[in-house]
């Protein structure tokens, strides 16, 4: 539920993601990507669009969880655009960010929306996202 973004364990993944946001922005080409590339500018205004529609969603049913969400996606949403920034020759990095953004927007419309229902399947789903998300960012780099 909301608690689970009030543990210790949030400043770990927020860690690992603004770690991972460093790194593309040191390796990837910058706002330059966005200017010069029509199809990233593209999936940049989807990106922001449908951060935007979750942030607005998370914000209302997140209660007293409400900082340590938003925090969580804010540093999702950096990772994931700045994963845009990468040459295309980084892609599995870039579907490693989708598989990441994946897993995170399945818990957080799990705790939050009452839509989904939250169980061992979705529990799986997600951390089988999330590792090959992490997996296939590491091994752009590792390559």
């Amino acid at each position: 539920g909301a608690l689970r973004w009030r543990a210790v364990e949030v400043l770990f993944r927020m860690g690992s993601r603004f770690v991972f946001a460093y790194l593309f922005l040191r390796i990837g080409e910058g706002r330059a990507a966005f200017l010069g590339d029509a199809i990233k500018a593209g999936l940049l205004v989807v990106l922001l669009a449908a951060g935007g529609f979750g942030a607005a969603r998370v914000w209302s049913a997140a209660g007293r969880g409400r900082i340590w969400a938003a925090a969580d996606a804010v540093a999702l949403l950096l990772m994931a655009v700045s994963a845009l920034t990468l040459y295309w020759s980084f892609w599995p990095a870039m579907a490693g960010a989708l598989g990441v953004l994946a897993s995170e927007s399945l818990l957080f419309a799990a705790a939050f929306s009452g839509r989904i229902p939250d169980g061992p399947l979705l529990r799986r789903s997600a951390w089988v996202f999330g590792y090959l998300g992490q997996a296939a960012m590491a091994y752009a780099f590792l390559r």
